[in-house]
């Protein structure tokens, strides 16, 4: 998926939308989710910065690319069958193949949709950011989808003190301090895997993104949504992007029945 790196823009000074925008954007997103998008809406969305392009098989927005871009980020829609999952890269590119992993998993398994950013984390951390157009994106898909699924993507650093003595290569959690049941169903099967898992915050008490905003942003509509925050050691990811069989068996736990 070429359009993620042709949004990606380092030098990017991230700028957070007015109030409004956020609500006329969180109405578009959810208008797209409960697959209602017109063409004429491609105007509003222009309003607000992005360019709408359609494929075959899915809708991108992206940053107009002939105005100022403001670090909104990028965002893509399956336009074919699709389950009521969705997948966030908030730190891409600092959280390294976090971004890349996303869209293999969107090209290979028929993900609602994607989200990604479109500036470094240096420049915003779009899970602490109050006012972002991630926000919006969370929150319309917990309107139309009240009972889906976000999976959020992040890196660890290897080197942190307490990661090393866990010998840990995820840190699976809801980002809540009491997970619901269907957390500890995904989580055996993780266990299942040729790597170490470790649940917050029963086994493990840091990288819990319990102050995540999106995740917040999201349980506002939502009392029987799922948001999962998925922490990977630099080498967990390195093999995931190798080994399709691998990621086939890791992304398979969160979307068979």
């Amino acid at each position: 998926m070429d359009f993620i790196r042709r949004a990606y823009s380092p030098t990017v000074q991230f700028e957070p939308p007015s109030s409004q925008d956020l609500k006329k954007a969180e109405d578009l997103f959810y208008k797209i989710f409960s697959s209602s998008f017109v063409d004429r809406d491609q105007e509003d969305w222009a309003k607000l910065g992005f360019q709408v392009e359609k494929t075959r098989n899915f809708l991108i927005l992206t940053e107009n690319e002939k105005t100022a871009k403001t670090g909104k980020g990028t965002y893509i829609f399956n336009t074919e069958k699709s389950i009521p999952i969705i997948l966030e890269a908030p730190h891409y590119p600092s959280d390294k193949h976090t971004g890349t992993l996303a869209a293999q998993f969107m090209e290979e398994d028929p993900f609602l949709a994607g989200a990604w950013s479109s500036t470094h984390r240096k420049n915003t951390n779009l899970t602490a950011e109050p006012s972002s157009y991630f926000n919006a994106f969370s929150k319309a898909f917990g309107r139309a989808y009240p009972k889906g699924m976000i999976l959020q993507f992040h890196g660890f650093d290897d080197n942190n003190e307490e990661s090393k003595e866990r010998s840990t290569d995820l840190i699976y959690s809801s980002t809540l301090s009491s997970p619901p049941p269907l957390f500890y169903t995904y989580g055996k099967c993780l266990k299942h895997l040729p790597f170490h898992v470790s649940l917050y915050p029963d086994e493990i008490k840091i990288l819990g993104g319990t102050k995540n905003i999106n995740a917040q942003k999201f349980r506002e509509v939502t009392k029987e949504g799922l948001f999962l925050h998925l922490e990977m050691s630099l080498d967990l990811r390195n093999r995931l992007l190798k080994d399709k069989g691998l990621r086939t068996n890791f992304i398979n736990c969160f979307i068979q029945k």
